[in-house]
């Protein structure tokens, strides 16, 4: 990156220092990419990615930020709906294709999901902000190893669902 004046050093250090209180980087160093503890954390976060399918950064963000977040999202769902159905007449063709004799086809049962949509999210959002910021992106790129990187998505919509 080059840095062509005071300025835009200020800028820069203002934007490291709100991501540096947004994420523990003590426990995820992901702001130094070269360091021996970012290293280990990939290598780690590799094995576990492998092993179960899944990475789980417990107490990535501060106690703060996961306020802040859910604060947001809770202001969204405010203005959002649900949608109920019955599995049953959903898939009523797969369940006589795939039961046995023996199973009540009738029985009701209820699922629920809300979705937040990307476009749903202010670009003012803690949440979007860690989504699109790039030490992320490049950790994310490491464990995975998808090389030469990851790009966010595109889609308005889709970019980012929170269920």
């Amino acid at each position: 990156m080059l840095l062509r004046n005071s300025s835009t050093i200020r800028i820069f250090t203002s934007i490291f220092r709100r991501n540096h209180r947004l994420i523990d980087h003590k426990l995820y160093p992901l702001h130094d990419r070269q360091s021996i503890e970012y290293n280990q954390l990939v290598l780690k976060s590799r094995q576990e990615f492998i092993s179960t399918g899944c990475l789980y950064l417990p107490h990535f963000l501060t106690t703060e930020t996961r306020s802040n977040i859910l604060n947001e999202i809770n202001s969204i769902l405010t203005n959002s709906s649900q949608n109920l159905y019955n599995s049953y007449v959903e898939h009523t063709e797969n369940l006589y294709n795939t039961s046995s004799p023996e199973t009540n086809l009738n029985e009701i049962e209820s699922s629920s999901k809300t979705i937040i949509a990307f476009d749903q999210i202010s670009h003012e959002s803690l949440l979007r902000k860690i989504y699109s910021w790039n030490p992320l992106i490049n950790f994310i790129t490491d464990v995975i190893q998808i090389y030469p990187n990851l790009y966010p998505s595109c889609d308005d919509l889709g970019a980012l669902y929170i269920n």
